[in-house]
C-alpha cells in the first residue's frame, strides 16, 4: 500500500522498487514541483560494516547537495527517523542510460559524444567541489528526451574530508572500476575519467571493454589491453581511438588528467574526424549556426568543464532577452533553463549553447543561435555582458562584505515573503547560513523566484535599505550576479 504523503511531499506513484527500498514520484506543494523520493525501510536492510543503505543516503545528500549543475540530479532534502530514511531529488522524466542501451545497443558517434560532453562537464563540476563520484555507469545516468543527460546516485561518492571514507576500502561497480580503485589505493577524479571511458567505449561499439563475472572483469581491468573501438566498429572514425584508450589507461599518470582534458581531447578528435556538422535529427556534439558574415560558427553543447575561476556577473537585461527568445521554443521552462545555465556557464556563447540544447528541432535550434551571432564573440560579450572573476566581483561595491544584522535581514525577508508567502522565511533562514554579505544573501534568495522579472523586482527592492526605504548610495552598480 502506497503512503499518501512522506513528510510534506504528496505521493503520486511508484517509479521503481529494489531489495533495499522504493522510489516514488512525488510532488512538493510548497514550491509546486515534481520530485523523486527514495525511501529505505531500516528493518529491510541487512547490516553492512561499510556502506549500508541509510549511510549511502546520508552521503548522497552531503555529496550531491553541494553541487549545482544542469547535468547533475539536484538533491533537495534528506530526513530519517527510527523506521526509515528518505532522500528527495529532482524528478527527471525519461529513463536510465542502461535501459536505453538495452534497447539500442550502441549510439551514433554524434549522440555518444554529445552525451559524453554533458557527463564530463558534470564530472568537472563535481571534482572542482571536492566530490569524486566513484560509480559512474549507465544505470546511474538518466536521459530525458534522448538529449538531456543527468548524472545521479552519489551514494558512494568520496567527499573531501568526509569521515566515512575508509582507507583500503574497495567500493564501486567491478566492470567500471579503475585499477587503483580495485586495489583500494588513493583515488582522485581520474577514476571517474576511467569509468567515463568505459561508458563511451560501450556507447560507440556496443561492447563493454571489460565483462564476465565481477572477478573476471576486475582481472581484465588489471591486465587486459583493450582493442581500439574502430577495430570493433569499422564505421567509427579512427581519430576517436586515442582519447578513448587513453581514458582507459591502467596507469592513472597516463590517463587524461581531468574530465576537462578528456573533453578537450574528444573535441579535437571529433574535429579531426569531421564530426562538427550533424544531420538535423542528430544530437550533435556541436550545434552549427550561421553568422551574419556567412561562415559557420560552431557553438559547443555541454561546454567546457566548470571552473571556479569563471564566476560571472550577468547583465540581467541580456538574460531576459535570451529567456524571451527561448520561450517560443520551450514554453515556460525557458526561465528555469536560463537560470540553471547562468549558474555554471563561463561565457555568453557557453550559456547560449546550454539553453539551445533544450530546443528539440535542429532547424529551430540553429535559428535561435543565429540571432545571437552578430559580430565576433568579443564584440557580443562586450556589448551585452559583463564578466568578472570571483575576486573582481568581491572588489565591486555591491559585493563588499556587509554585516548581516537582524534588522537588515528582517527587511529582506519581508520583501521575499510578499512574493513567496511563508516559504520566504524558510528560504531566508537557510540562505543566511551561507551568505557572506547582504548582496550575496539577496542574490541567493532571488534564485527562489520563478522568472527574471520577479527576480529583478526583488533585487531592485533590496537595493533600497529594506529597514527604512531609503535608497542606497548612487554608486551602487545596477548589474547583479544571478549566478
Amino acid at each position: 500500500m502506497e503512503p499518501g504523503v512522506i513528510g510534506r511531499y504528496r505521493i503520486d506513484g511508484v517509479l521503481g522498487e529494489g531489495a533495499m527500498g522504493i522510489v516514488y514520484r512525488g510532488f512538493d506543494e510548497a514550491v509546486a514541483r515534481a520530485v523523486a523520493i527514495k525511501v529505505v525501510r531500516k528493518e529491510s536492510v541487512a547490516a553492512s560494516p561499510a556502506w549500508d543503505a541509510v549511510a549511502r543516503f546520508r552521503n548522497e545528500a552531503r555529496a550531491a547537495g553541494r553541487l549545482s549543475h544542469p547535468h547533475i540530479v539536484t538533491v533537495y532534502d534528506f530526513a530519517e527517523d527510527a523506521r526509515s530514511a528518505h532522500l528527495v531529488c529532482e524528478y527527471v522524466p525519461g529513463r536510465s542510460l542502461d535501459r536505453w542501451l538495452a534497447a539500442h545497443r550502441r549510439a551514433e558517434p554524434a549522440r555518444a559524444l554529445a552525451w559524453m560532453a554533458q557527463l564530463l562537464d558534470a564530472l568537472g563540476c563535481a571534482h572542482a567541489h571536492g566530490v569524486v563520484h566513484r560509480d559512474v555507469k549507465a544505470s546511474n545516468i538518466l536521459v530525458a528526451g534522448n538529449r538531456l543527460l543527468k548524472l545521479a546516485d552519489f551514494g558512494i561518492a568520496h567527499v573531501d574530508s568526509a569521515e566515512r571514507t575508509q582507507a583500503g576500502l574497495m567500493i564501486g561497480t567491478p566492470s567500471c572500476m579503475a585499477p587503483e580503485q580495485i586495489r583500494g589505493g588513493p583515488i582522485d577524479g581520474r577514476i571517474d575519467v576511467f569509468a567515463a571511458g568505459v561508458l563511451l567505449y560501450q556507447l560507440l561499439t556496443g561492447e563493454r571493454p571489460f565483462g564476465g563475472t565481477p572477478q573476471g572483469a576486475m582481472q581484465q581491468i588489471l591486465t587486459r589491453d583493450v582493442p581500439a573501438p574502430s577495430s570493433l566498429q569499422p564505421d567509427l572514425p579512427a581519430a576517436l581511438d586515442e582519447p578513448v584508450l587513453r581514458a582507459l589507461a591502467r596507469d592513472p599518470a597516463q590517463r587524461h588528467a581531468s574530465a576537462a582534458d578528456f573533453l578537450a581531447a574528444l573535441r579535437q578528435a571529433s574535429s579531426a574526424a569531421g564530426l562538427e556538422e550533424q544531420p538535423e535529427d542528430a544530437d550533435a556534439t556541436r550545434v552549427v549556426a550561421r553568422s551574419d558574415r556567412g561562415g559557420a560558427v560552431p557553438v559547443a553543447v555541454g561546454a567546457a568543464a566548470w571552473s571556479p575561476a569563471t564566476e560571472l556577473a550577468w547583465d540581467v537585461e541580456w538574460l531576459a532577452k535570451v529567456e524571451r527568445g527561448l520561450v517560443s521554443h520551450v514554453g515556460p521552462m525557458a526561465a528555469l533553463f536560463v537560470k540553471k545555465a547562468a549558474r555554471s556557464a563561463h561565457s555568453p556563447e557557453d550559456l547560449l549553447s546550454r539553453v539551445a540544447c533544450h530546443i528539440a528541432v535542429a532547424e529551430d535550434r540553429s535559428r535561435f543561435l543565429a540571432q545571437w551571432q552578430a559580430g565576433s564573440p568579443g564584440t557580443r560579450a562586450s556589448a551585452s555582458f559583463r564578466a568578472s572573476s570571483a575576486a573582481e566581483a568581491r572588489a565591486a561595491p555591491e559585493a563588499r562584505a556587509e554585516p548581516l544584522d537582524d534588522a537588515t535581514v528582517a527587511g529582506i525577508e519581508r520583501c521575499l515573503v510578499r512574493r513567496m508567502g511563508p516559504l520566504g522565511s524558510v528560504c531566508v533562514r537557510r540562505a543566511r547560513r551561507d551568505a557572506s554579505s547582504v548582496a550575496d544573501l539577496c542574490r541567493r534568495l532571488a534564485e527562489n523566484l520563478p522568472d527574471l522579472p520577479a527576480r529583478q523586482a526583488f533585487l531592485a527592492e533590496c537595493e533600497a535599505d529594506p529597514t527604512s526605504g531609503a535608497p542606497r548610495p548612487s554608486g551602487t552598480p545596477q548589474e547583479t550576479s544571478l549566478g
